[in-house]
């Protein structure tokens, strides 16, 4: 085991420049939620590169919306696919593995609070550091592309997983919506285990709440903020 995994580790490293240039070029794809589309081809296309089995699909919103834990959000899923790529296993009885990550990102807004380019993807030495500048590169585009890479260095290492793969790239996180992560497993693409590489500062999340948005009105009359 420890061999198989030294293996695998060798290929992480023998990658790790066209790893960071995936991110890099992931980074600059602007992908603010509402607006995935250009980075989930993008993501397509690195699963592709994988020989996976691709589903790129947009979320029907409407059979989703049946589930308790749905949340509807200002957008449609129009022209914002999720994307799911998946290697069979060879044993049928051998527990998959999903890895998750989702593309969309926060707005940049003001624009003028940034110091670069948020669009940039600048790989800047800090300190003796290097550190790569721009929206969602640590929330959560480089943990997505690891994912990939991930499996990337396990095929590289002429590995072939016993239990089935599944890679998915979803939208709409940030806000909290049902058309990425929930409409991707009702579609079917489940597994025995998920594993999200979202950002958490090197702690291991075992459990994370969702979001609930709702409205609030309230009848009354008309007063200043003061009072």
């Amino acid at each position: 085991q420890d061999a198989l995994t030294a293996r695998v580790l060798a290929h992480v490293e023998a990658n790790r420049e066209e790893l960071i240039a995936d991110v890099v070029r992931c980074v600059r794809i602007p992908s603010v939620v509402g607006h995935e589309g250009p980075a989930q081809a993008f993501m397509q296309e690195l699963y592709g590169g994988l020989g996976l089995e691709l589903d790129a699909f947009e979320a029907d919103l409407e059979t989703v919306a049946c589930h308790p834990a749905f949340v509807r959000t200002a957008w449609g899923s129009e022209g914002r696919p999720n994307v799911v790529g998946t290697l069979t296993g060879s044993d049928p009885a051998a527990r998959s593995l999903a890895l998750n990550g989702h593309i969309d990102v926060v707005s940049p807004e003001p624009l003028d609070a940034w110091s670069r380019d948020p669009w940039g993807g600048e790989i800047v030495s800090v300190d003796g550091v290097e550190r790569l500048y721009g929206r969602g590169a640590l929330d959560m585009k480089s943990g997505t592309v690891a994912c990939a890479h991930a499996l990337k260095a396990v095929l590289d290492a002429g590995l072939h997983p016993r239990a089935t793969v599944i890679l998915q790239s979803v939208v709409e996180e940030e806000a909290g919506g049902g058309a990425g992560t929930l409409a991707t497993l009702l579609r079917g693409h489940t597994a025995s285990a998920l594993l999200s590489a979202e950002p958490f500062y090197r702690t291991v999340v075992l459990g994370q709440p969702g979001v609930m948005l709702f409205r609030v009105t309230v009848l009354g009359k008309t007063a200043h903020a003061a009072n």
